[in-house]
Formats: structure tokens, sequence, C-alpha cells
């Protein structure tokens, strides 16, 4: 059992929200570890002289952000948790639905990520990464050919999100993750048609021609003329929606 003292000075005025923040940090900070189990409701009931309504308000935010785990019954309890990418993809999704973000951001963003990735991975990507990104590439020409389109947009995803993942750097690959989910969501609802999907599997095809000869230059402008292929097909998609539903 950890100790709870150090963060049980918190002003009345702002209660849940200090003693959520007080125990997020604590986990953040590594200073509860995934697996730990807290103090039963009636000890933190105790230890922060709060009622059992606000008790549970706290265990309930904390469990939605994906930090705690509620588990009933016997061996039961309320525990630490690996933070999931589900739940903070989930969670940015939520703030972003509250702005007015457009294709137009989106696409914004791929500019500045995708080239650099592209560029990255020729110049430092492994064998066995360049055989399982073309090994997607692939599996997008498959899916074409058997005109399963929403098969084929699954793949042309995963290329994107596969491709970051050879820099090694947590917060682009996060950044990728979450920006390839709102594509995701993007291409259900505007149904890009098989030229679409065929345009993506060609210039993913000139990226992996450039990975293979690691060619810095020419998989960077294969993926500028990707990005813009995808851009310019649904802007005009989208011109025929009234809203992109983004959760």
């Amino acid at each position: 059992m950890f100790a709870l003292q150090e963060c049980c000075a918190v002003k009345r005025d702002k209660l849940p929200q200090q003693i959520i923040r007080n125990i997020r940090n604590m986990v953040l900070e590594g200073r509860l570890k995934p697996g730990d189990k807290l103090p039963s409701e009636q000890e933190l009931i105790k230890t922060f002289s709060v009622s059992r309504q606000t008790i549970r308000e706290v265990l309930r935010v904390l469990e939605a952000q994906g930090l705690l785990s509620i588990r009933p019954g016997a061996g039961g309890g309320t525990f630490v948790c690996e933070v999931d990418i589900d739940v903070t993809r989930q969670s940015l999704i939520n703030f972003l639905h509250q702005t007015d973000l457009s294709l137009e951001h989106l696409f914004q963003i791929r500019q500045i990520l995708d080239p650099y990735f592209a560029e990255t991975a020729a110049k430092v990507m492994s064998p066995e990464d360049l055989e399982a990104l073309a090994q997607i590439v692939a599996t997008q020409k498959l899916h074409l050919d058997e005109g399963n389109l929403a098969e084929a947009r699954r793949a042309e995803i995963q290329f994107h999100r596969d491709l970051a993942r050879v820099t090694d750097n947590p917060l682009l690959i996060l950044l990728q993750d979450f920006i390839e989910t709102l594509l995701e969501k993007v291409k259900a609802q505007l149904s890009p048609d098989h030229a679409f999907s065929q345009h993506s599997f060609d210039w993913h095809s000139r990226v992996i021609e450039a990975l293979k000869k690691h060619d810095a230059v020419s998989a960077r402008a294969a993926m500028l003329a990707d990005l813009a292929s995808v851009e310019s097909d649904l802007l005009k998609l989208g011109a025929e929606k009234d809203k992109i539903n983004w959760k």
C-alpha cells in the first residue's frame, strides 16, 4: 500500500479537481505504478476528509482518463493501469469535437509530418521495416483488385502509421496515430472511390521504391505528391458534405 499523505492538502473550494490532479501526478511521475492498488474507498474518504460521493467522482474521472481500473467483486478494488492509447486518442478527439476543426487543418498537419517520416525512413529504416511497409502496399493492391475499398483504405492508413514508427519517437508516433485515426473517420464518411485508392497505391509504391534506394529526396517528394492527391480528392468530396463528424 502506498502513502497518500503528500497529496492530502487540498483546498475545500477546489474538490474534487485537486484530488484528481494529485493522484494523476503521482501516476505520471511514477510514484504510483501500473498494478498498484489504491486504498479502499473508506480509507480514501478518511485520508482526504471528503464525502463518498466526492471520492467516487474522483475515481470515475481517473478511470475515464485511463489511469485507473476499477474491478468489482472479490479481489477487486481500484488499480493503477497502463495508459491506453485508445483512451488517449479518444480524449484528444473529444477535445477537438468542441473546436472548429476542418479538413484543411488535418491536411496542414499531414504536410508537416508525413514528408519528414518518409525522408527519415529512407535514412534509418531496417530491411525488416522496409519489408513490413512493402507488405502493406501489397495488401493495398490485393484489396484494390478484389474491389474491397474499405480494406484498401485501412491499409492506406496503416502504411502511414507504420512509416511514423520507423522514427522511434513516441511523441511523433502518437501524433501520427491520432491524425490517421481522424483521417480514417473522414474516409469512412466520404467514401472515396476506386480511383482514389488506386492513386494512393501508386504513390505508396513510389515511396517504397525510394526507400529501397535510401533516396530521402525522392521519398519526400513522393509523399508530398501522395498528400496532394489525397487532399484534392477529399476536399472535393468534403465540399458536398455539411460537416465531418470527428467523433
